[in-house]
């Protein structure tokens, strides 16, 4: 039986949504030119010469990276840790199938960040000629398309090299405390980087080339060509995955204790809340720790780059940081609107949908997420710039803050997480591009 009976009416059930979430990326690539054109204006003066190519040339590397290092890492949860894995493990499947639907999807599902990232290089296009910008284009998706081929050869690899005898040595030299089949995984990723990171950099360096030298540019096209086949010959190998995975939620089982499990971040606050609130607030937490820790702690990440902008001696340090922290909510923001997006109707109808109580959790939930992060960025404003400095950032975090809660609230309400990323997106490329000293 073929994966087909199985995953694509899964996979097919969601491309819907993926349409709009395309739109939403075309939004989030408008609103990235501008700041894409501060760093080229940023990156000029670095140069000796009239001529922005090599900051342009920069980015399209950077560019391509990044790319590059999402797809393979969507390839990553779709062969190893989808939803449809337990499923399909149990089912007389066709592994290549199975392995060609899921490359299939994740090429599907990243497309729009390709879109945009090419789409945000548009001030490429003004300083390098159209030419060079098709061009990059034109490698940019062929790194994308080749990151999901090589991740898919690489994982399937690393699986079929922990079961060779060959293979070993070297596996016990590196592995350090992990078991051999999850070293295998974990170090699979190395090469998939410094392969396909080499292969952007001779695209960002052929955008700038003259005659026959730009059709590197087309090199990741054919290299995804040419390991097609290796894919499909290392397809058997989708099923040895499952012991060494199996194995690692039994490691986990093991040392975790049955309370520790249902735990999750800021669960300690529910008693402060209103009973009436309190279940939903609950519910919020649990989503937003069990499934999108991602988004979650991404707040933090960018608190860390507000610390890094008011850490200066320059006396726009402050407003700098205060634009950054405007942006820490946008990510843990998202996470109500998932939620809502992919809830089953007939949950909403069961539960008897309290719209009110919802929203306040909502709400709340965004708030207990982004504090921390925002308090942490307006401490470092005082502590280097005194508290008039504290005090801009924390305007502009608690500004950001109450915006983002309205939008999460408002999205939410309306389960449009397209509206969500294309308002969240505006407001991200407004945020640094003013931290960045303004977009021309």
């Amino acid at each position: 039986m073929t994966a087909a009976a199985y995953g694509l009416p899964h996979i097919r059930a969601r491309r819907a949504e993926r349409g709009r979430l395309a739109v939403a990326a075309l939004t989030l690539a408008v609103a990235a030119i501008p700041v894409a054109s501060a760093i080229h204006g940023r990156l000029a003066p670095l140069v000796d010469t009239a001529s922005l190519h090599p900051s342009a040339a920069a980015l399209w590397l950077r560019a391509g990276t990044v790319v590059a290092c999402a797809v393979a890492l969507a390839v990553h949860g779709a062969l190893l840790r989808g939803p449809q894995r337990p499923v399909w493990a149990l089912l007389p499947v066709d592994p290549a199938a199975v392995v060609r639907e899921a490359v299939r999807d994740v090429r599907w599902r990243t497309a729009p960040w390709t879109v945009a990232a090419v789409l945000a290089m548009l001030p490429a296009a003004w300083t390098q000629g159209p030419a060079a910008f098709v061009a990059g284009a034109v490698g940019l998706a062929g790194v994308a398309w080749l990151a999901a081929s090589s991740a898919a050869w690489a994982l399937l690899g690393a699986v079929r090299a922990a079961e060779d005898p060959r293979w070993a040595d070297l596996l016990d030299l590196v592995r350090g405390a992990n078991p051999r089949p999850q070293a295998a995984i974990l170090y699979a990723f190395a090469p998939v980087v410094l392969g396909v990171g080499l292969l952007a950099f001779a695209v960002s360096e052929a955008v700038d080339a003259a005659g026959p030298a730009r059709a590197i540019v087309f090199a990741p096209w054919v290299v995804a060509a040419a390991i097609g086949p290796a894919v499909r010959a290392a397809a058997p190998a989708w099923w040895s995955a499952t012991p060494g995975l199996e194995e690692v939620r039994a490691r986990y089982a093991a040392v975790e204790r049955p309370e520790e499990a249902r735990r999750v971040a800021l669960d300690g606050w529910a008693p402060r809340v209103p009973a009436a609130v309190r279940p939903w607030f609950l519910a919020e937490l649990r989503h937003g720790w069990r499934a999108r820790r991602g988004l979650v702690n991404a707040a933090w990440a960018v608190a860390a780059v507000s610390v890094w902008s008011v850490w200066t001696a320059s006396p726009e340090g402050p407003g700098r940081a205060a634009a950054v922290a405007a942006a820490i909510a946008l990510a843990p923001g998202a996470v109500p609107v998932l939620g809502a997006a992919h809830e089953a109707p007939w949950i909403r109808w069961w539960l008897a949908d309290g719209a009110g109580r919802r929203a306040a959790a909502r709400a709340l939930a965004v708030v207990g997420w982004s504090a921390g992060p925002v308090a942490v960025a307006v401490a470092a404003a005082a502590l280097r710039h005194g508290l008039d400095a504290g005090g801009t950032v924390a305007a502009g975090g608690g500004a950001g803050l109450a915006a983002t809660a309205l939008l999460t609230v408002g999205s939410a309400a309306r389960r449009s997480l397209a509206g969500y990323v294309a308002w969240a997106s505006l407001g991200a490329a407004g945020a640094v591009s003013l931290a960045l000293g303004g977009p021309w």
